[in-house]
């Protein structure tokens, strides 16, 4: 999805909920800040711990699609700015729309502030409008950096020598066959049994008992509304990716003649 389209998306996102919060009050001003956040981990990742976050910051969620999450905050009775102060921000209505998207090997997330239709501004208001809503993107800015660095760290601590990520999940992390050595089998059919908890020598039935247990333990829907870390959601769904891709493989190796 090309930046131009998520702009489009912003607009009709924005629109769309202003429309749906509009009230009877006379139009005023509305004030605007857009502010572009970048990261180096995928949107899988990002998304739901910026969610987090922002929920953290007092924002609520108003409406949520595939490309964008808008939020809101603040007394909906007020029609101006009660006064310049760090408070007052807090206080004030607004709408916040997140829109996502991946370019060039990175997550970019656009937020845009927006006040609500009744809500009147003076010239110093606006300004206190954007300078506070710089403030609070650049400390998103900062909560994303270092979300960024500590996932970083963490997901390069989870590699092994031979180029698997090392996570509990792992047979050789302590969740499989006990008595297994630390490296994986050679043979790629004693991997694929390993991978699904079984000894050399098991029997198809055995396979498919396996790779439901296994499925029902890492399926990335279990891990939904559970206050669960993203990294380890990502792990999940890489998890559960190796156990289908390990269970086609048996699959197909009984199903030849030898095995019929």
């Amino acid at each position: 999805m090309t930046t131009l389209l998520v702009v489009i998306a912003i607009s009709i996102s924005v629109a769309a909920l202003l429309h749906r919060l509009r009230n009877s009050g006379s139009p005023g001003n509305m004030v605007a800040w857009t502010a572009t956040l970048r990261s180096a981990l995928p949107l899988r990742v990002v998304r739901p711990a910026l969610g987090r976050q922002l929920r953290d910051l007092h924002w609520e969620t108003a409406a949520t699609d595939y490309v964008c999450e808008s939020f809101r905050r603040g007394d909906r009775n007020l029609t101006r700015l009660p006064g310049r102060h760090d408070d007052h921000w807090f206080v004030l209505p607004l709408i916040l729309t997140a829109c996502f998207d991946e370019a060039n090997g990175e997550s970019v997330v656009i937020l845009r502030f927006t006040s609500l239709r009744w809500v009147t501004f003076s010239d110093a208001d606006i300004q206190f409008f954007h300078e506070l809503a710089d403030a609070e993107c650049k400390s998103i800015t900062r909560f994303l950096e270092q979300f960024t660095r500590r996932h970083g760290d963490e997901c390069r601590g989870n590699h092994a020598g031979n180029g698997h990520r090392r996570h509990r999940w792992y047979p050789k992390d302590g969740d499989a066959r006990s008595g297994q050595d630390a490296a994986h089998p050679a043979d790629p059919i004693e991997a694929d049994l390993a991978l699904l908890g079984l000894n050399p020598g098991a029997t198809m039935e055995q396979v498919k008992k396996a790779y439901r247990v296994a499925c029902r333990k890492y399926h990335p829907d279990r891990l939904t509304g559970q206050n669960v870390e993203p990294y380890l959601v990502e792990l999940a769904v890489q998890r559960f990716k190796e156990v289908v891709a390990a269970y086609q493989r048996l699959c197909e190796h009984f199903a030849q003649p030898q095995h019929a």
